[in-house]
């Protein structure tokens, strides 16, 4: 054989090599894209991989996240009404409005569950904007399929921020990406409510607390609910910056009016809170929830529930099932309760000498007993470190907020009492019960000499 024939051969080889190497690439390419209709980029990145199958059964990842469950309102009823190829169309119609406001506020879509899905996001501000965006893209939706005479829809967005484990579930023959946590439970009530109370963004305590920029929304409290598993009401607030101008802006203007009369129903002066909702109504004459709050005050009123706020009070008195099981942390949270329940006394006594007195201890308190849980932290190399102290640094703004509104003495005195109990002793018992605790066993494993670290 001459030696150009066997360069020839070579050559070929070589080309034939390389096309089967590029057909080779595409196909892992076209297999990559389409495991990731099924397990998203983003989702991996959580888990702090780009590579699908570095996956393993078992892997995940604690940290803080922001939940989001999405649902179609009232889309059953719809289906019922509808063949099967339309009903297709039109729920990918509007799930269709999901994805660029969730990827383009750096979420993820875990799963589309039926007409509604789950969603994940690294912060608070980032889940309650892609919310505006998406009901921001339904609206204009609805516009469209109105003009066509086709059936139109709302979605209803729950929210709720908090620890959350991310990761790989299932068995050796299908994985799934999943996020497990009491964070989500919650979400997922919180959505529910939306149905309820007839509005369309509900955000968690804890989402309002880590949002960076509060004043960047229109928002009002909305109620305490109760949630399976949780030892406390958990506080809900209402997102209204997408509502239409002749609702919004009303809502806006009553906004104190609402807050007096909701704050006198929880607190048990019903008459009071139907005296106000009353003057609200002649503001706001499209308000579901006021008419909820309005009819909660005459079922109770014509129960006989009398006026009994020291009876309340008791609500708010620190539970044991609060405690996290370190003994200096719980110490000073008892503390930390005898100091809310001296500010409720001196915000009703009218006396501003003993409530500034009450204020500038408080302060001082909380930075001292913060500064304590951060030593700690430091000391055990906690993995959550920064998203711990932000849930302080949220808190001090908060407190600031409620201080100067307890020194201008513009609000009832109703309302002031009804936002120390909401503010400061929901906020310490759940920051507790959940957070602290968290920090508690991780430090109780440290100083037993074993590896609490996750991977994170």
């Amino acid at each position: 054989m001459s030696q150009d024939s066997s360069l020839d051969q070579l050559n070929d080889a070589i080309l034939r090599t390389r096309a089967e190497h590029r057909t080779a690439m595409a196909a892992l390419r076209s297999m990559q894209r389409a495991y990731g209709h099924f397990v998203p980029k983003s989702f991996l990145n959580f888990l702090g991989t780009t590579d699908i199958s570095a996956i393993q059964l078992g892997d995940f990842v604690e940290m803080k996240t922001s939940i989001m469950f999405a649902d179609i309102q009232n889309f059953t009823a719809l289906a019922e009404e509808l063949k099967p190829e339309d009903v297709f169309a039109t729920l990918n119609t509007y799930l269709a409005q999901y994805e660029a406001p969730i990827h383009g506020h750096s979420g993820v879509i875990d799963k589309f569950l039926g007409d509604g899905a789950l969603a994940i996001f690294r912060t608070a501000g980032d889940a309650v904007a892609a919310g505006n965006e998406m009901l921001e893209r339904v609206a204009r939706v609805n516009q469209d399929r109105a003009r066509q005479g086709l059936p139109t829809l709302e979605i209803g967005i729950g929210i709720n921020t908090g620890y959350s484990a991310l990761g790989v579930i299932g068995n050796a023959e299908r994985l799934e990406t999943t996020v497990i946590g009491d964070s989500v439970n919650v979400a997922a009530r919180i959505q529910d409510l939306t149905r309820r109370f007839g509005n369309r963004l509900l955000i968690s305590e804890t989402t309002y607390l880590n949002l960076n920029d509060n004043a960047g929304y229109t928002i009002r409290f909305a109620d305490r609910i109760e949630v399976k598993g949780r030892a406390r009401p958990v506080s809900v607030y209402e997102v209204f910056d997408t509502e239409r101008e002749q609702t919004r802006g009303p809502k806006i203007i009553g906004l104190d009016l609402f807050e007096d009369a909701v704050a006198c129903y929880h607190l048990g002066y019903y008459q009071k809170g139907l005296d106000i909702l009353a003057r609200y109504n002649s503001i706001v004459d499209t308000d579901p929830l006021a008419k909820i709050y309005q009819e909660r005050c005459r079922v109770r009123r014509s129960a006989g529930a009398a006026n009994l706020p020291q009876q309340i009070d008791q609500e708010f008195l620190w539970n044991p099932s609060y405690d996290t099981g370190h003994e200096t942390i719980d110490d000073q949270h008892h503390h930390l309760v005898e100091i809310y329940a001296a500010l409720r006394g001196a915000v009703r006594s009218g006396s501003r000498a003993d409530t500034e007195h009450v204020l500038i201890d408080l302060k001082d308190y909380s930075l001292t007993h913060f500064g304590v849980e951060k030593a700690l932290m430091e000391e055990t190399g906690y993995p959550l470190i920064n998203e711990h102290l932000h849930e302080h640094n949220q808190f001090v703004k908060r407190l600031n907020q409620l201080s100067s509104a307890i020194r201008v003495s513009e609000r009832a005195t109703e309302t002031i009492v009804f936002w120390i109990n909401i503010f400061l002793f929901d906020w310490l018992a759940t920051h507790s019960s959940k957070i602290d605790r968290h920090l508690a066993r991780y430090v109780a494993r440290a100083a037993f000499g074993d590896d609490p670290a996750r991977r994170s």
